[in-house]
């Protein structure tokens, strides 16, 4: 089975090696400082963009709490064993209702707080039993609500439900597929899958809800997709995995199969000096927060985030007649054009005015980030029409039923006018009528915006039948 899953598992990055370098950029600016960061430090974003950090100093083993701006709210904590007291706080994660878990390091347990820092229960012991933790360095939560706690004296994973009921475990000491050697970080996305770091491996390893290995990426190094010391892990909204690298200076972007995606290096905002990143999360736009011991610096890393638009227009004789595009009344550009980099968000697509042809309606479309979004427009050739007006002499021939119609079409009366004819060639036809010859059938050109008119005479046969009698007689 074991053979089976790393089969397929190699099919699914070969499937996807086209992915490429998405290069969005990234701007970085000061949340707050912090006086004493966590030997192991830990960042989390709640459901409301508050932002939770473990500080660990001398004297100080406490959780602070800050607005998305970096104004403080609330602070908790203390050193010591009993509720609500830590010894090396170093995880943060939430629960489905908001409440914040906080793992430590070596009281061999997480606790449950409100958002206010209220206490609510404690789990865990010292040991190796399930339930019981040797050191753990991370905490996260899945999309159900489970949660995952790194019990790395252990070199386990171990999973509880969200009322922290034991569920199951993986993992062992050891460099093999279901082996770790020291998880200091951990994430997990809204489908219960499973990131840990292992800055001395210098890799990440993806599992499943249930421990099965599913993927793993990473080398010593400083190219794409290599870690020097990896020192936080994160995962946003849309499964996408981020990593800090401290020796490095960098945090990379993959995909959830460890596709890279992205590198920015990151720098100080206060003098753009280099800064080596230490624990990191997403908030709920997707930037990055990131912690830095050596500054004691909380930053904020806005990504800006870009995508693709293709537009395709509809049929080819508008496109040979002219027919273009823009977005948000940039350039115009040609059917089937991709145009990148563009801002993730709502846009405008115009399309060009063109002769003999009625452009679409502007389109609003959305730009998601390292997407290409695929939009068509259809012009409708113009239909020019014209009118037509048929007046039939004598008036004798009228009162005898003497009518018209154009292209066999319903039968009109003298003087009447018919709108809205398609411009061009058409025919016009005269009604038999007793006791009158008809006139020959005539050739009209409808011109747009005007109106036709052709008279027509028919003649009368007891004219004609009179005469004949005449003639006959003078001629005896």
């Amino acid at each position: 089975m074991q053979k089976q899953i790393k089969y397929a598992f190699l099919i699914v990055l070969f499937v996807f090696t086209n992915i490429v370098h998405a290069n969005n950029t990234i701007q970085f600016s000061k949340i707050t400082n912090i006086s004493n960061f966590s030997i192991l430090p830990a960042v989390g974003v709640g459901q409301d963009g508050s932002i939770y950090v473990c500080e660990t100093g001398q004297s100080v083993q406490q959780i602070q709490k800050f607005s998305s701006t970096g104004s403080l709210i609330t602070t908790w904590g203390g050193y010591g064993h009993g509720n609500g007291q830590f010894q090396i706080p170093n995880g943060v994660a939430f629960d489905l209702t908001g409440n914040v878990l906080i793992s430590e390091f070596y009281n061999s347990r997480f606790q449950k707080f409100d958002t206010s820092g209220g206490f609510v229960q404690a789990y865990g012991t010292y040991g190796s039993s399930d339930g019981q933790f040797i050191n753990i360095t991370g905490i996260t939560t899945d999309g159900s609500g489970n949660i995952y706690v790194a019990d790395s004296g252990n070199y386990r994973i171990q999973k509880f439900n969200a009322s922290g009921v034991f569920l199951t475990k993986w993992s062992s000491y050891g460099v093999g597929p279901d082996q770790s050697n020291y998880s200091p970080s951990i994430a997990a996305d809204s489908s219960g899958n499973v990131y840990i770091s292992e800055p001395s491996n210098y890799r990440i390893t993806k599992y499943s809800s249930t421990g099965s290995f599913l993927a793993r990426w990473g080398s010593y190094g400083t190219g794409n997709g290599q870690f020097n010391y990896i020192s936080g892990l994160a995962i946003d909204s849309t499964g996408n995995v981020f990593v800090s690298d401290k020796n490095n200076n960098t945090v990379q972007k993959f995909s959830s199969l460890g596709i890279f995606l992205d590198k920015w290096d990151i720098t100080n905002p206060e003098d753009n000096s280099s800064l080596r990143p230490d624990a990191i999360a997403t908030d709920t736009s997707g930037n990055l927060i990131i912690t830095n011991n050596a500054n004691d610096l909380l930053i904020k890393g806005t990504i800006n985030f870009t995508g693709s638009l293709q537009v395709s227009i509809q049929p080819q004789g508008a496109i040979s007649a002219g027919a273009q595009w823009n977005v948000d009344n940039g350039s115009w550009q040609n059917s089937g054009t991709t145009l990148s980099n563009i801002a993730t968000g709502t846009h405008t697509v115009y399309f060009k005015t063109t002769d003999g042809w009625t452009a679409p309606q502007n389109q609003s479309v959305t730009i998601s980030a390292n997407q290409t979004t695929d939009s068509t427009g259809t012009y409708i050739q113009q239909t020019y029409t014209g009118s037509l007006q048929v007046n039939i002499l004598p008036q004798s021939a009228v009162t005898a039923g003497a009518q018209w119609n154009l292209d066999n079409g319903s039968w009109q009366n003298s003087g009447t006018t018919l709108s809205n004819i398609t411009t061009g060639a058409n025919t016009v036809y005269f009604k038999i009528t007793n006791g009158w010859t008809a006139p020959q059938n005539q050739s009209v050109t409808i011109l747009a915006n005007q109106t036709s008119t052709i008279n027509a005479n028919y003649t009368s046969t007891q004219g004609r039948n009179l005469s004949s009698v005449v003639n006959l007689l003078l001629n005896q």
